[in-house]
This record gives C-alpha cells, sequence and structure tokens, in this order.
C-alpha cells in the first residue's frame, strides 16, 4: 500500500456565524479542516493511477462566508493553492480531490487533476501516508489555521513551494516539527477506504467512518438538525393587542424577525403586537452564535376595531323637540349609556341604550357624555356631548281681561318670571312693544289680540304666546229725565235722554225700600210722597 494518497477538499453551505477553538494550542480558527479521506479504498489504493482517491474536506464553522482565495495545504511534500474567488459558506464545506476520489454524489469544489493548483502534476504530488503524515492549511498570508497529524507525523520539518495560480503568488508552505502544539493529532489511519472525521463540524474530537456514514461536503454531525417550531403558528389580535410568541427547538436561543411590533428580537417567548397583519420567523441560534437553517413562522392576522362612530346629527337639542335617534356605522351595533358633566336634577338623561334615542322632554336639562360601546369580536368605544336646552317661555298675562279707556294703563306678567321677547297686537292698541304696557286713553275702543314672541336661542326655536284683551270706550255722561212732578198713585217715568248702547245703567232713589233699577228707563207704579226726591243713574260700559 501506498504510503502517500492525494487530497481533496470540500466545503458545504449550513447554518451561520461563530468563531470555534479546536487546536491543541486552542487557536481561534475560521477555516479548518473537517474530515479527510487518508487511506484509499482496497484495490485501488496505489494501484489506480494517477493516484489521487484521497479527498479533503474544509469546513468554516462561522456565520459568514469566508474567502479562502490563495489559501494553500500541504502535507510536507505537495502543496496546492485554492485559486482566487473561492467562498466557504458560512457553516459549509469545500471539497477538494480528483476525479477519481470515491465521493459518491457529492460535488467536488476544487480537482486537482484540472485546477492547475499544485506545485507538480498530479499524480507526482505524492499519496497521503497512511500511518504517519500530517496536513497543514495556511491562510493567504501563511498564517497556519490549522494543522492536523496522523501517528507522529513524517518528514517535519518541511518547507514546500506552492505554484502561482492565477492572481495567488508563488509562495512558501512552512510545516513546524511535529513536537509543535499546532498539531491536533487525531490518532492512526485506520481502515482502507475509511476516513479520519470531526466527530461534529468543528469539534475537538476525531473519529473514524466508513461506508454511508462518510460524509463528503457535508455535515459530520449524526441525528437529525435541531428543528425550529413556534406556537401559535396563527393567531388573530384586534388592533393595539398583544400574542405571546413561544419558539422551541435545541438551540441557545432565538431570532425574530421583522422587529416591528415585537417586545424584543431575541428570546423564545417575544409579545407581538403589529399594527397590521404580519408574518413572524424566528431562527434558532446555535452555540456559536449563527441562525438556524431552519426556521419556522407565525402569522398574527389584525382584525380592525369596529366602526364605533356615531352622530346625533346636532350637538344641542331644545327639550320641547323632536327626540334625536343616534346614527352609527352600518351594520354596527353596541350599547348606549350617558353620564352627566356636573349636576343636573333628577332624573338625568333618559336614554335608550339599544338605539341611543334620548328622551328629550324626559331628560333634565344639562350637559351629558354618551358612549357607544360597539358589540363586535373587535370593540371600539365613542363618544358624543350633547347639551339639553329648555326652551324659553313666553306664557303672560293682563290683570284683567278688559279695560276702560280711562283706567290705569295695565301691565303684563310673566308666568315664569323669565321676562319678554317682543309684544305685538292688532292696529288700534297703543302698546309698548317691550314692555307690552297697554296706553288705554291712546288705543281704540275694541277686543285685541296681544301675542308675545320669544326669538329662537342655540336649539330652541322662537316661542309665543297671546292673550285677548278689550278695550272699551268712556260712556257719555247720562242725562236723566222723569215725568215729574206726578200725582200721588201715578207711575214716575224715568229715562236717559242720551242712551248708550254699550252702557249699562243703575238707578237710584228714595222710596220705602229705597229705589233701584238697572232698566235703562225704569219706572216707579203707583208713587207715593216717599219716592218724592232726588234720582240718580250711573252709566257703565263693559
Amino acid at each position: 500500500m501506498p504510503t502517500r494518497v492525494k487530497v481533496v477538499f470540500k466545503i458545504a453551505l449550513f447554518a451561520i456565524t461563530g468563531l470555534f477553538i479546536f487546536s491543541p494550542a486552542a487557536k481561534a480558527q475560521s477555516v479548518m479542516i473537517n474530515e479527510v479521506l487518508i487511506n484509499g479504498p482496497g484495490g485501488c489504493d496505489g494501484a489506480c493511477m494517477p493516484n489521487t482517491e484521497e479527498w479533503i474536506e474544509l469546513y468554516n464553522p462561522t456565520c459568514s462566508p469566508v474567502d479562502i482565495s490563495c489559501y494553500r495545504i500541504s502535507d510536507g511534500d505537495f502543496a496546492i493553492t485554492i485559486p482566487s474567488g473561492s467562498v466557504i459558506p458560512a457553516q459549509g464545506y469545500f471539497l477538494i480531490g480528483s476525479t477519481n476520489s470515491p465521493v459518491g454524489t457529492a460535488v467536488l469544489d476544487l480537482n486537482i487533476g484540472t485546477c492547475g493548483c499544485t506545485n507538480g502534476p498530479v499524480n507526482e504530488i505524492g499519496v497521503f501516508g497512511n500511518s504517519n503524515e500530517q496536513l497543514v492549511l495556511t491562510n493567504a498570508t501563511g498564517t497556519i489555521l490549522n494543522a492536523i497529524m496522523w501517528g507522529t507525523g513524517q518528514g517535519l520539518p518541511a518547507t514546500v513551494p506552492a505554484s502561482a495560480v492565477g492572481t495567488c503568488a508563488a509562495t512558501t508552505v512552512n510545516l513546524p516539527v511535529a513536537a509543535s502544539p499546532t498539531y491536533e493529532n487525531i490518532g492512526a489511519a485506520g481502515s482502507g477506504g475509511c476516513t479520519k472525521a470531526r466527530s461534529t463540524d468543528g469539534s475537538l474530537t476525531w473519529t473514524e467512518r466508513c461506508t454511508t456514514a462518510i460524509t463528503p461536503r457535508a455535515s459530520n454531525n449524526t441525528g437529525p438538525a435541531p428543528v425550529v417550531t413556534v406556537l401559535p403558528a396563527t393567531a388573530a389580535v384586534c388592533q393595539g393587542q398583544s400574542v405571546s410568541l413561544t419558539a422551541s427547538g435545541s438551540f441557545t436561543n432565538f431570532s425574530w424577525s421583522p422587529a416591528a411590533g415585537l417586545s424584543s428580537v431575541t428570546g423564545s417567548i417575544v409579545a407581538a403586537t403589529p399594527t397590521v397583519t404580519t408574518t413572524y420567523t424566528v431562527h434558532g441560534v446555535t452555540s456559536a452564535g449563527c441562525l438556524s437553517g431552519t426556521f419556522a413562522t407565525s402569522t398574527i392576522t389584525v382584525q380592525q376595531a369596529d366602526n364605533a362612530n356615531f352622530t346625533y346629527g346636532a350637538a344641542s337639542f331644545c327639550k320641547s323637540a323632536a327626540n334625536p335617534v343616534a346614527t352609527a356605522a352600518p351594520g354596527v351595533t353596541g350599547t348606549f349609556s350617558g353620564t352627566a358633566n356636573g349636576p343636573v336634577s333628577p332624573p338625568g338623561l333618559i336614554l335608550n341604550s339599544t338605539t341611543g334615542e334620548i328622551n328629550l322632554g324626559l331628560s333634565a336639562t344639562g350637559s351629558y357624555t354618551i358612549t357607544f360601546t360597539t358589540s363586535g369580536s373587535c370593540s371600539a368605544q365613542s363618544t358624543q356631548t350633547v347639551s339639553i336646552v329648555a326652551p324659553a317661555s313666553a306664557c303672560f298675562s293682563y290683570p284683567a281681561q278688559s279695560y276702560c279707556q280711562n283706567g290705569t294703563n295695565p301691565s303684563p306678567t310673566s308666568c315664569t318670571g323669565t321676562g319678554f321677547g317682543t309684544f305685538s297686537s292688532q292696529a288700534g292698541l297703543s302698546f309698548n312693544s317691550t314692555t307690552g304696557v297697554i296706553n288705554l286713553a291712546s288705543s281704540l275702543p275694541g277686543t285685541y289680540r296681544v301675542y308675545n314672541t320669544i326669538a329662537a336661542s342655540g336649539p330652541c326655536a322662537a316661542v309665543v304666546d297671546s292673550v285677548e284683551v278689550e278695550i272699551l270706550p268712556v260712556p257719555a255722561v247720562p242725562v236723566a229725565t222723569s215725568n215729574s212732578p206726578v200725582c200721588s198713585g201715578s207711575t214716575l217715568q224715568l229715562s236717559i235722554a242720551n242712551p248708550d248702547a254699550l252702557a249699562s245703567y243703575a238707578w237710584t232713589g228714595p222710596g220705602t225700600p229705597a229705589f233701584s233699577s238697572t232698566a235703562q228707563n225704569p219706572s216707579v207704579t203707583n208713587a207715593q210722597t216717599n219716592n218724592s226726591g232726588i234720582y240718580s243713574v250711573t252709566a257703565t260700559v263693559g
């Protein structure tokens, strides 16, 4: 079995960031050797030409892609220069080998048989020593990133020329002595056709893998990758409400996005208060600080609050007006309630809780706040302030209904003591339009209707009240006449020489009993001497 074998690297895409310390010198690495086919398959190792069946896999344990342009790998005899433009994805792999490498369905990232990036012909750059050998990985500046050995190593220290490739200049790779703590000793080479691999990607322990356990350009980790789950997967909330989101999985932390509406973007439990329907995504965070390749989502549907707007069409109402009914948005139902904005008389506000109708006649005057609370799944409230105003009273009266022209001018009296508006009446009546006082002497006799009109004020319309008054003329001074003198036992006839059709008369005179009559022209029958004397008559109009 040959003592040397060809080498190939592999890389794969996986999770994310992190910095691992895995060399005996506790040196932080960004890229490392992760798996190596040291001992070629039986029946081919050393017999297949060219001797290029071995391969090497590199691994990037960080959470960001790493540019490995001009990185070099050497075993002390040959050197491979990784061409410019080569990148290992975050937590991914880079596989180096040749056409003869038994990598199954894996795809080589670098074929040393065709790349022109070795320091000699492919079949002459040597094969790995199955018992004692080493591999050293350096970056573009020659710094050793990772070095492994099996057995005791071979031919160390060594200086190996590395060819110029593209923009990568020619250089040398220096391998330190085997006693250096730079090397990880991965044990013996193992069986033919088996690889030496880190037990998990990036770990410090190595294991032998054979047949289906070999993982070129794939994760060394065994078992299923941890999965992120989130509860609830869907939820519906009203605008302004929150829902608790809980992530689970074998991770050290969790990362949430987008941040809008979240109480935190990290942690297993967060509160989501989105303003619009939002799908939140949660990734697991590995111990290296990388986001997991798997994720879960939770869609929070934001339901709009009910439209609680309503109106009465006005802000104030006259107590004597028709009852106003609230108008809400079409299809929206709920409950109306009211509170007084300050002291009001009992019974306060009389309100229909279903329709919002205000019973103005039964409600006390004052200011009220009316609240409408909708009955939908996302209930909302709105308020309106309304005022109930008492209408003015135009009620009034005069001391009497009829007045003589020569009487004392009458003044009106308010029924409620609240004052007057403007007085008016028909022509012929003389009065003060502000005070309502009637000037009897200046008024013509007749019957009049006097109106007290109080103008509209605020929500209350104008009000009017009226009363009827009669102005009576001053009667003429009656001229009394008689047929006196008369003989005893005859009839004494009394009469008015100037009768007034509107007047009534009252006569008085002597006699036993004394004479009195309301006739216009009375008489005294069977007059006696005791009926002699002075007779008086009074004319009254009204």
